[in-house]
C-alpha cells in the first residue's frame, strides 16, 4: 500500500495508537496474573505509561488530521445515552431476536480443524484487530515468541517486538 506524505504519517500514528492499546491490554492480563507486588507495581507503571502514549498519540492525530481533529473535539458521550442512537441502534437489533449474539460471534475466529477439543475449550475467543490480524493480548506475554499480524507487512513491526528485534521473513 503506497500512501501520500500525510496520509502515510497518519496511518503510522494509528498503527502506533492501536499497538499501544494492544499492548496496554497485554500489561492488565499480565497484572491479573502477577503475585510480587513489586512486579504488579512495575506493569502498573508501565500501563500508565502506555496510555499516556494512546493520549499523546491522539492528540498529535488530531492536529495532523482535520477530520479526526473535530471527532475528537465533539462531545460523543450523548450517544449513549438511556434516548441517544447507541440505546435506539441496541433496541432495534434486540427486538431481531438475538441478532445481536450473531453480530457479536460473527467477528470471533473459527477454531482451526486441526484443534483438538481440550484446545478449543481452553482457548477463549478473541475479536478480529481492527488491522485484518486476530487480536490475541497473549501474544505479548514475555514466554510467548514474537509474531506477526496482518497488518504487519506493510509497517514492520512485530508483536511483542520491545522484547527484541522485528522478524524477519
Amino acid at each position: 500500500m503506497t500512501l501520500s506524505g500525510a496520509h502515510q504519517d497518519q496511518f503510522i500514528l494509528r498503527e502506533f495508537i492501536q499497538r499501544e492499546i494492544e499492548t496496554i491490554n497485554a500489561y492488565v492480563l499480565m497484572l491479573d496474573k502477577a503475585s510480587e507486588e513489586s512486579l504488579k507495581r512495575l506493569i502498573a507503571h508501565a500501563i500508565l505509561e502506555e496510555k499516556e502514549h494512546v493520549a499523546e498519540g491522539m492528540q498529535l492525530l488530531g492536529r495532523i488530521d482535520a477530520m479526526q481533529g473535530r471527532a475528537l473535539a465533539e462531545d460523543h458521550l450523548p450517544h449513549l445515552a438511556d434516548d441517544g442512537p447507541g440505546a435506539r441502534a441496541l433496541a432495534e437489533i434486540e427486538a431481531e431476536g438475538g441478532a445481536a449474539a450473531r453480530v457479536a460471534n460473527a467477528a470471533v475466529p473459527s477454531t482451526p480443524s486441526n484443534a483438538t477439543e481440550s484446545t478449543a475449550q481452553s482457548t477463549p475467543s478473541r475479536p478480529a484487530s481492527p488491522a485484518g490480524g486476530e487480536f490475541d493480548p497473549t501474544l505479548d506475554a514475555p514466554d510467548a515468541p514474537p509474531r506477526r499480524r496482518a497488518s504487519d507487512a506493510t509497517t514492520g513491526f512485530t508483536v511483542g517486538s520491545l522484547r527484541g528485534k522485528p522478524q524477519e521473513d
